[in-house]
């Protein structure tokens, strides 16, 4: 049904009307172009060749949007081709529409044009879709009636035109919702997938670090076990090595020449140092473990200095060792876990004992600061601590790696047990040490200052 054909204009502006909300109600590109075909190349116009084709003005050139030949679409061609010598240049410029008539040249612009129509007459017809002013695109429809386009055919496309244009904008629009949908949701599996996979890897390295954590118990377990059972063993032979040779210094099992009694005292003080050895050995699975400072109580100085240096009296006195205790106050209070502060005022103590000279000097200290802290200090004048080692002497089991050191031995843990009980009070261990000059360790706590309440009491 062509234009002409529609009686009179209130018919004509209807069909329109018809044909514009038909093809404005399409939202994907296949679904318009096919509508626009069908209602307008098809049954409007009965063209013989209908196409939508996008201009690029930047470029000035054209591209196939879609086409159909002999009521079927045809191939539409990917490349896009110079408008400058074609029948749409002054469409184009002007954004005028226009009625030519078919030349044969014209069948260089489509692969299909040439087999079909060939050297016979026909018409054409050009009508410019506009964006503002700007021609976006074009419609060329092809007839092999020469009279098929008529002046009203070229009005009436014209005004539908518009209607076009909005459309090919709505789909243009939806086409690009739709990719950044897409896009969107390809990043969210994406991102899916990623945090399912990190949460398989968080599972999976939770698993592995449950089993780790298992092992390392089980090995800590199997360690303590050997370690007693590795001591046990040690200590039968031990006892007997002890008796015996405290027996013979004594004279128990009669009398001894001077380099035998010699002998015998040297027998008993190693197997005295190494039973020493042995107890660290089975203490030492309790270290990690360890929970310092539980058992907090106020005490006095005084009373935590009662007895504190006895067990390193007569160490002293056989290495001709000064051993000096000097305390400002007494009767200051002190709030904390006294038997662990304890060991670990000993354990400097007996560090200094064991690295100071013969014949040298080692003093302890408790002195008050200005600021109200008590500080404990041990200085010794002995080997010092070079400093590239100061950081690392608190490790457990560190000796350093000096020839003048490694005839004092020990296991390396006094000072380690000494830092974990200091830290546990909320302080920590000072080294003042340089090579040759002795070493000064020393730590602070607050005295203890009784609140308003328990004065009163």
């Amino acid at each position: 049904m062509a234009l002409t054909a529609i009686g009179g204009k209130t018919g004509g502006l209807s069909l329109l009307n018809d044909l514009g909300r038909q093809i404005g109600r399409h939202l994907r590109e296949q679904e318009f172009l096919q509508t626009l075909y069908e209602e307008v190349g098809r049954h409007i116009f009965q063209a013989d060749f209908f196409a939508l084709l996008e201009v690029d003005q930047r470029d000035h050139s054209l591209s196939y949007v879609g086409a159909w030949l002999g009521h079927r679409p045809v191939t539409v061609p990917t490349a896009e081709f110079p408008f400058n010598q074609t029948p749409f240049l002054n469409t184009v410029m002007t954004g005028q529409p226009e009625t030519l008539p078919w030349l044969a040249e014209y069948a260089n612009l489509h692969p299909d044009l040439a087999a079909y129509f060939g050297a016979t007459q026909g018409a054409t017809l050009i009508v410019p879709i506009l964006a503002g002013t700007a021609v976006t695109s074009i419609v060329w429809a092809i007839s092999r009636d020469p009279d098929a386009f008529t002046d009203m055919n070229v009005t009436w496309l014209s005004t539908l035109a518009g209607q076009i244009g909005v459309t090919l904008e709505n789909v243009a629009l939806y086409a690009q919702a739709q990719r950044e949908i897409e896009e969107r949701r390809k990043v969210e599996s994406a991102l899916a997938a990623e945090r399912e996979q990190l949460a398989q890897r968080v599972t999976e390295r939770t698993a592995e670090l449950v089993q780790a954590n298992a092992d390392l118990q089980r090995a800590a377990q199997h360690r303590e076990e050997f370690m007693a059972s590795v001591a046990h063993e040690l200590r039968t032979p031990l006892t007997g090595i002890k008796t015996f040779s405290t027996m013979m210094v004594k004279g128990a099992l009669g009398a001894l020449s001077e380099p035998q009694q010699r002998v015998c005292e040297s027998i008993r003080e190693q197997s005295v140092r190494l039973e020493h050895q042995i107890d660290k050995l089975i203490n030492l699975g309790n270290l990690e473990s360890a929970d310092y400072g539980q058992d907090r109580e106020v005490f006095s100085v005084a009373e935590f200095t009662n007895g504190l240096m006895a067990p390193f009296e007569q160490p002293a006195r056989d290495r001709r060792i000064d051993l000096q205790l000097h305390v400002d106050e007494t009767d200051l209070g002190i709030y904390g876990d006294r038997s662990d502060l304890r060991r670990a005022c000993q354990a400097l103590i007996e560090n200094a004992v064991k690295f100071a000279p013969d014949e040298g000097h080692v003093a302890v200290r408790i002195e008050v600061t200005a600021s109200g802290e008590l500080v404990f200090g041990v200085k010794d004048d002995g080997i010092g601590i070079d400093p590239r080692y100061q950081r690392r002497v608190f490790e457990k089991f560190f000796q350093v790696e000096d020839p003048l050191t490694r005839h004092h031995g020990g296991a390396g843990l006094g000072l380690f047990v000494a830092r974990g009980i200091v830290e546990a009070h909320g302080s920590r261990i000072k080294i003042s040490s340089q090579l040759g000059q002795g070493a000064d360790f020393s730590f602070a706590l607050p005295v203890y200052q009784p609140s308003a309440e328990t004065a009163e009491v």
